[in-house]
Formats: structure tokens, C-alpha cells, sequence
């Protein structure tokens, strides 16, 4: 069963590139929640967390882009774009740790990313549809 499912309701920005890589996210993280509660090797984790280090930044660029372009209010792009850079230090650190055998990757690890992604979308990516209008 996955972490997170997709809902339209809960989880659309009503910008449809922005929705297809919100997906992907979700999809990432319950495929790294899948392999750990499956107790899969290193190798599968390893992959995962770096698909999904490599593709939130792919997808925190395109955000930046796509507001700075609409000129987003300075100061909510500001803070949205602050945001952006503590989850991604957040989650280098995490894969560091993990490569280092620091740590083991935790459902604790899953429930944050999910949660972290979750309220990100909810509270501050809906803003965008309010600003931004297609």
C-alpha cells in the first residue's frame, strides 16, 4: 500500500507540469517507504534516495523558474524558494548519512519526507495557483 496517493483535491496546484512532478515525488518516496519495508538491499535504497535528491531539485528549479517568470511576489517566492533549500539540505543529509552507514533509512524517514512534501504542496505550492493563472 503506498505512503501517499495521489488526490486532486487534496494535492493539485492547477498547473499540470507542476502536478506531473509533485507525482513523481509521491512516487518516489513510496517506492523508497516500498524498499524499506521490504527490507531491500542497499543498492535499491541508494538508488531511490538519489533519484529523489536529484529529482526534488530538478523539480524545485522548475518551481523557481516558473514563479520568478509570473513574477511571484518577491517576498513569498523568498520564503517558498527558503523552503526549497532546508528540505534539500535536509535530504543531502540524509542520503550522506545513509551512504556513510550512519543511519538506517526509517519508516520515521518515509513519514517525514511524506509529511514535509504533503504540507509544502498544501500550504505553500497552492499559493502559486492563486498568483500564477493559466
Amino acid at each position: 500500500m503506498p505512503l501517499i496517493q495521489w488526490n486532486n483535491d487534496l494535492y493539485s496546484v492547477k498547473i499540470e507540469s507542476i502536478d506531473k512532478h509533485h507525482q513523481t515525488l509521491i512516487s518516489l518516496i513510496n517506492q523508497l517507504h516500498e524498499a524499506m519495508r521490504e527490507g531491500n538491499a542497499k543498492e535499491i535504497m541508494d538508488g531511490i534516495l538519489h533519484e529523489l535528491n536529484d529529482y526534488t531539485i530538478y523539480h524545485f528549479n522548475a518551481e523557481e523558474d516558473l514563479m520568478r517568470s509570473h513574477n511571484y511576489p518577491m517576498e513569498e517566492y523568498t520564503f517558498h524558494k527558503e523552503q526549497h533549500e532546508e528540505f534539500k539540505f535536509k535530504l543531502s543529509e540524509l542520503v550522506e548519512k545513509y551512504q556513510n552507514e550512519e543511519i538506517l533509512i526509517s519508516i520515521e524517514t518515509s513519514k517525514f519526507l511524506k509529511e514535509w512534501l504533503v504540507n509544502h504542496i498544501q500550504k505553500v505550492d497552492k499559493k502559486i495557483a492563486g498568483i500564477i493563472n493559466y
